[in-house]
């Protein structure tokens, strides 16, 4: 799967960003070799991912009345700017004085798959839902940045820390 991205004042403007989900990380054991089976033993079907889409559509509903679609300002902050949706719905539920934490959804293998606790004293914790994104450009940036233009109760309860990654380096 892949989606394309538009340059600006270039003679050849797309950049072509390729992407697709990634199995839970199943590391074989040491002098163990790992079938590519192995990774597709998942929960959950790998149709359940969601196309990267511009974040703009979140704005889609909104009447043009207050003309920010227009806004050079805002059509330049959005631009190239994607969204990713979680493959599936999950719950998780926090008891940090036991540090505790419960899921309804799914079974154990799956909460070892995608929850990794980075810190409990700090309420630290790493959601697993694993992309990955190439190209073949040289070199490409791409952002993760907190899901600012989405309005739920996982955005309003979280801090999201926002990295950087070269994806043209990655292959």
């Amino acid at each position: 799967m892949k989606w394309i991205n538009r340059k600006e004042n270039c003679v050849d403007d797309t950049v072509t960003v390729y992407w697709a989900p990634m199995a839970p990380q199943m590391l074989p054991k040491e002098g163990e070799e790992t079938e590519w089976t192995d990774y597709q033993r998942w929960s959950y079907p790998v149709t359940s991912w969601y196309d990267p889409y511009p974040i703009a559509h979140n704005f889609k509903h909104c009447t043009n009345e207050a003309n920010f679609k227009v806004c050079p300002a805002y059509v330049d902050s959005v631009k190239n700017t994607y969204a990713l949706k979680f493959p599936f719905d999950y719950d998780l539920n926090f008891d940090w004085e036991k540090q505790y934490i419960h899921s309804s959804f799914f079974d154990q293998k799956c909460f070892d798959n995608h929850v990794w606790f980075r810190d409990l004293d700090n309420k630290l914790i790493t959601l697993k839902f694993n992309y990955i994104f190439f190209t073949e450009e040289e070199s490409l940036n791409l952002e993760c940045l907190p899901a600012y233009t989405s309005d739920n109760n996982f955005i309003n309860s979280t801090v999201i820390i926002p990295g950087v990654f070269d994806i043209g380096k990655w292959f």
